[in-house]
């Protein structure tokens, strides 16, 4: 009986980050990449987004597998909250499992649940009786790796990130030899990121900070500080290698860097010994001309870092910039940290540091361009194709990639979809199902998974740009009135002498609220909270042009 197969994306399709994608042959369902996205700004409190999984705990009895293809929290994230609920075997390389584990630490999640086993990015393993091949692909983290899922209407290959680089450091590289044995096997589909489709030319040698760097490490008369993005390791290892080498000791400047620098070491990535390494308590016992500081992190955190550094308003009142400090700026511009990163770069020139910074026309991020993404087309010459993690522009652009391509893929079996649309194949032939998986976002704030509504957000909001009022009062049940209060606080709405008629106003209005109903036979709290919120939301509104949240409590005394 032929393999009856679909493919759908839980995330990472017209977005970036938060990837979840969907192979289910027959009985059994695979997952590949389960990953968080950073909330912005209107999404006060929560820590990250996950996608909906509704469709795996539905199905959980028939999930088989979790594949891994590198470390980044956009594709590992979600995996502790999803294997609570969904438990399965994660295939992933030993670096990959030890950020994972990390993340878990990070965010008070005992790892001890997830059934971990290791995979060489070489190696063909067999899950439920279907064979499952690994091969290395080159991208921004060590030991990436990309999966090829048999059927027996050909390969189902998801790669992640791939950059045309056979000449790379350990860990880095590009198998061909690999490559072209699972291309060796037809291809029913090829996954592939899309999120630099519409850059043109190939992304290396462009993602390599250290040719734009080393002289200002080796030739610093004073200490290095070193800016650079937490999930760019090829970056950071590449840098702490060569400012060792240049005779610099390393001193991470947070946890968040010192955690990064440990897991590389386990992992036998990063390959520096405790004589390398300085404490942050020493930084002004060491001579400056042998020290190098890294600072990592993620956005705007990491933009933040620098300013307050920059600035002198930085925890470590230890550790400030001088006139004989050059200050690197290994990040990359994105739309969502431009601003944040113009601003950073600012401040540190408040500062008679030496600043060096690239620009983004020479410096790129380590994700596939349109020559990537040609050159891996070409090899692999897939059946269908379906441009996965992007924004809908970024997956337009490698869809028009692979048709312009010339490889038998026109827009007949190139697909480019939203979270939740589903593909079926059958004879080698994929068509748009009707059928609509259920797909968004889950929000996780502290360790509760998408407890966070709409409602709560908006209210977060308020509160974040308008502040809140709490009008609080006793009544007597026995006596039908007030007996303490009201009382009115508020917190971010700023009352001047001119409101003192306002505030009168939403006191009058208070009481007229609670007097109101509690001189009914059956009173209800609720409706009084209702009422007083809507009649001093009005109040306020029409004076201020303000939305503040609303908050009456009432005690009740016999």
């Amino acid at each position: 009986m032929a393999d009856k197969i679909k493919v759908f994306c839980l995330g990472g399709l017209d977005e970036i980050y938060k990837n979840l994608t969907v192979v289910e042959i027959n009985n059994d369902i695979f997952v590949i990449e389960a990953g968080v996205k950073l909330p912005d700004q209107t999404k006060p409190g929560i820590d990250y987004i996950i996608p909906n999984f509704d469709y795996l705990i539905t199905n959980k009895d028939r999930v088989r597998a979790y594949f891994l293809t590198h470390g980044h929290d956009s594709m590992i994230g979600a995996i502790p909250y999803i294997v609570k609920r969904v438990p399965a075997p994660i295939y992933c390389s030993d670096l990959t499992k030890v950020f994972l584990i990390s993340f878990c630490k990070h965010n008070k999640i005992d790892p001890r649940y997830l059934d971990i086993h290791l995979v060489d990015p070489s190696q063909d393993i067999m899950v439920c009786n279907r064979k499952i091949s690994f091969f290395p692909t080159c991208s921004m983290f060590p030991r990436s790796l990309a999966v090829a899922i048999n059927t027996d209407q050909g390969n189902i290959v998801y790669i992640s990130n791939n950059l045309i680089d056979t000449n790379n450091a350990d860990g880095f590289g590009l198998d061909l030899r690999r490559l072209s044995m699972v291309a060796g096997t037809p291809t029913l589909l090829l996954m592939l990121d899309s999120i630099y489709a519409n850059h043109p030319g190939y992304t290396n040698p462009h993602h390599k900070l250290l040719k734009f760097v080393d002289k200002s490490i080796e030739d610093a008369p004073g200490r290095v500080f070193i800016a650079l993005e937490a999930p760019d390791l090829y970056n950071i290892i590449s840098v702490v290698n060569y400012a060792i080498k240049c005779g610099r000791l390393i001193a991470a400047y947070d946890a968040n860097t010192r955690e990064i620098l440990a897991n590389l070491i386990a992992a036998k990535v990063l390959k520096i010994t405790k004589e390398n390494i300085a404490s942050m308590d020493d930084v002004n016992r060491i001579r400056p001309k042998n020290l190098a500081i890294i600072m990592c992190g993620f956005g705007k955190r990491l933009c933040s870092q620098i300013s307050l550094l920059a600035m002198r308003h930085n925890d470590n009142k230890l550790v400030f910039l001088n006139d004989t400090d050059t200050f690197i700026v290994g990040v990359h511009r994105t739309f969502d940290n431009e601003i944040a990163m113009t601003n950073a770069i600012n401040d540190l020139y408040h500062n008679d540091c030496k600043i060096v910074s690239i620009t983004p026309k020479d410096f790129a991020r380590a994700h596939s361009c349109e020559e990537d993404i040609k050159s891996t087309l070409a090899m692999i010459r897939p059946k269908n194709y379906l441009p996965v993690s992007g924004t809908f522009e970024n997956l337009l652009a490698n869809a028009k990639i692979a048709i312009d391509l010339n490889i038998g893929l026109t827009h007949k079996n190139v697909f480019v979809l939203d979270n939740g649309a589903v593909l079926n194949f059958e004879d080698g032939v994929a068509k748009i199902s009707p059928e609509k998986v259920p797909s968004g976002d889950l929000f996780i704030d502290g360790k509760g998974v998408g407890d966070v509504v709409s409602d709560v957000l908006l209210d977060r909001q308020r509160f974040s740009d308008d502040g809140v009022v709490i009008l609080a009062a006793t009544i007597s049940k026995s006596k039908r009135k007030i007996v303490a209060g009201p009382d009115i606080q508020t917190r971010g709405l700023l009352f001047v002498k001119e409101n003192d008629a306002l505030l009168r106003e939403i006191n009058k209005l208070f009481i007229l609220n609670i007097e109101n109903e509690i001189l009914k036979e059956h009173y209800s709290i609720a409706a009084i909270e209702v009422a007083t919120k809507e009649s001093v939301f009005r109040a306020i509104r029409r004076s201020m042009l303000k939305t503040p949240v609303i908050i009456p409590i009432i005690a009740e005394i016999e």
